[in-house]
């Protein structure tokens, strides 16, 4: 990956360990970090999405899970069956998209003994946004078996 070691801005010119390039517009953006407002429980438990290594680290947690389902006892499979993004961000609410278009379409076919229709994807919100989050979901799925439960709890 490229550094870049010097701005210039009399010249428009971003130097880096891989060369030189113009600009007419520079935009630096340095990232961000997950704001877990303080939470050590939901920072040693949760896991993030800002990298592909996540992601990948995500879909693997949830195929654990189904493979965990199928032989937990009756009493511990409810919570197996939740899944629960907290942020209804761009990228929270994308991620349980994605979560119930393969809790409909593919992993009913490698987990036929699950009832899919128990499954949730909960997506918890703390503001005004969840009117919008239910009717863009409501508009664009038009499916009425994907379910989606937003919650306002702050404890989740």
């Amino acid at each position: 990956m490229a550094e870049v070691v010097k701005i210039d801005t009399d010249s428009n010119t971003v130097i880096s360990t891989i060369g030189s390039f113009q600009y007419d517009y520079l935009v630096i953006a340095f990232g961000c970090k997950t704001n877990f407002f303080g939470n050590n429980e939901i920072m040693k438990n949760a896991l993030t999405l800002k990298t592909t290594y996540d992601a990948i680290t995500i879909r693997n947690y949830i195929l654990l899970n189904f493979e965990q389902i199928i032989s937990a006892p009756e009493t511990e499979k409810e919570s197996l069956l939740n899944i629960v993004i907290v942020g209804a961000g761009p990228t929270g609410v994308e991620l349980a998209g994605a979560f119930a278009e393969i809790k409909k379409n593919i992993l009913p076919k490698d987990y036929p003994s699950i009832d899919f229709s128990k499954v949730n994807v909960i997506l918890s919100v703390r503001n005004k946004l969840i009117i919008f989050i239910s009717w863009a979901w409501n508009y664009f799925t038009k499916d009425t078996s994907l379910r989606l439960i937003l919650s306002q709890k702050n404890n989740i």
